[in-house]
C-alpha cells in the first residue's frame, strides 16, 4: 500500500491535477479543430470531442488520476470540482474569445460534470470502485458523444409566447411595428449581468421589403427586412444581419421574427411573439432551454412595452 502524501504534495498534485487535466482538455479541443481543418469537417468538430459534455469529462478523470493518492470525500471533490471549473471557463474566454454570459450558462454544466468525474475517477484510479463504477462513466460518455455524433443536424426551430392586451389591434400596432426607447429598466437577471437587450426600433418599416432595424443596449443591432405587413394583424420580419456579438458568433443564429394581433372580439388583443432560430451548441437539450428562457425575456420586454402604450391610450 502506497503512503499517503503529506501536505507538500498534496498542495502540489491538486495544483498540477487541476491544470493538467485543464492542458489535457484544451489540447483535444485544438486536435479536433485541426482535424477538422485537415478533412474539411468531416471528421473533427462534428465529433463530440468538442461537445462541452465532453470536455469536463476529460478535465474530470486527468484531474482524478493526479489526485489518486489524496484522501477525498464528496466535499472535497464538490470543492475543488469549483476552481478546477473556473480555470477552464477563464481559458475558454482567453483562448476562444467566449462571452461571459455564454460561459455562465455552460457554467453548471462544465461544474457538474467535472465534479461527477472526478469523484468517479478518484474511486476508480484510488483502487476504490467497483465494476459498475468503472463501466457507468465510459458508458455515460459515449452517450455524450453520441448526441454530438448522430444527433440531426441543426435546424430552424421556432418558439413563441403570447400576452393579453386590453385595448384593441388598432391601438397595439404602431407600437409593435416601431418604438422609441423603452424607458423600463431590465428585469430580467442576464440583461442585468450584460446582455444586450431590446431598446428601440425606430419608424420607417411601414410595408414589405422595407429595412428595419432592432437596436439593443449597448449599440447592438439586427437590421431585418420585412416580409409580411398586414396592419393591425400579422408583421415578419427576416434577420438580415447579425451583430458580430461573441455571445452569438457560432452558438446562435435568427433567421425571423413575427408578431400576430388576434382580437378576442371584447375590446382585448392578443399579442403573440414568434422567433425562427437555429442553436449550434451541443448538448442540444441543455443549451435550448437557455436560448428559449433569454428569447422569451427578449420578446416579453417588446411586448409588455407596447402593452404598456396600448393600455395606457
Amino acid at each position: 500500500m502506497e503512503p499517503s502524501p503529506d501536505s507538500n504534495d498534496v498542495h502540489r498534485r491538486l495544483i498540477l491535477g487541476g491544470l493538467v487535466g485543464n492542458a489535457a482538455a484544451a489540447s483535444t479541443v485544438g486536435a479536433s479543430f485541426l482535424l477538422a481543418k485537415l478533412t474539411n469537417d468531416v471528421v473533427g468538430t462534428s465529433l463530440a470531442i468538442v461537445n462541452v459534455a465532453i470536455v469536463p469529462v476529460i478535465v474530470g478523470l486527468v484531474a482524478a488520476w493526479w489526485w489518486r493518492k489524496i484522501p477525498m470525500g464528496r466535499g472535497e471533490v464538490a470543492l475543488h470540482s469549483m476552481w478546477v471549473c473556473g480555470i477552464g471557463l477563464v481559458g475558454a474566454a482567453l483562448a476562444f474569445s467566449e462571452g461571459v454570459l455564454c460561459l455562465a450558462m455552460a457554467a453548471p454544466l462544465h461544474y457538474g460534470a467535472i465534479a461527477l468525474s472526478i469523484g468517479f475517477g478518484h474511486r476508480i484510479f484510488g483502487g476504490s470502485g467497483d465494476g459498475v463504477r468503472v463501466v457507468v462513466l465510459p458508458f455515460a460518455a459515449l452517450g455524450m458523444m453520441l448526441e454530438s455524433r448522430w444527433a440531426p443536424p441543426p435546424g430552424p426551430e421556432v418558439f413563441a409566447d403570447e400576452i393579453r392586451i386590453h385595448a384593441p389591434p388598432a391601438a397595439v400596432w404602431p407600437h409593435v411595428v416601431s418604438f422609441a426607447p423603452i424607458a423600463a429598466p431590465p428585469d430580467f437577471w442576464f440583461f442585468r449581468m450584460g446582455l444586450p437587450y431590446p431598446m428601440e426600433t425606430p419608424p420607417g418599416a411601414d410595408a414589405v421589403g422595407k429595412e428595419r432595424l432592432c437596436i439593443f443596449s449597448g449599440g447592438v443591432v439586427f437590421k431585418e427586412k420585412v416580409v409580411v405587413f398586414e396592419p393591425n394583424r400579422r408583421l415578419a420580419f427576416d434577420i438580415v444581419e447579425q451583430p458580430p456579438d461573441p455571445e452569438l458568433l457560432g452558438h446562435f443564429e435568427t433567421h425571423r421574427g413575427e408578431f400576430e394581433l388576434r382580437d378576442e372580439g371584447d375590446g382585448t388583443t392578443t399579442l403573440i411573439g414568434r422567433s425562427t432560430y437555429t442553436l449550434h451548441m451541443r448538448p442540444h437539450w441543455y443549451f435550448d432551454g437557455w436560448t428559449r428562457h433569454l428569447g422569451r425575456a427578449v420578446h416579453l420586454r417588446v411586448m409588455e412595452n407596447a402593452r404598456r402604450l396600448a393600455e395606457s391610450h
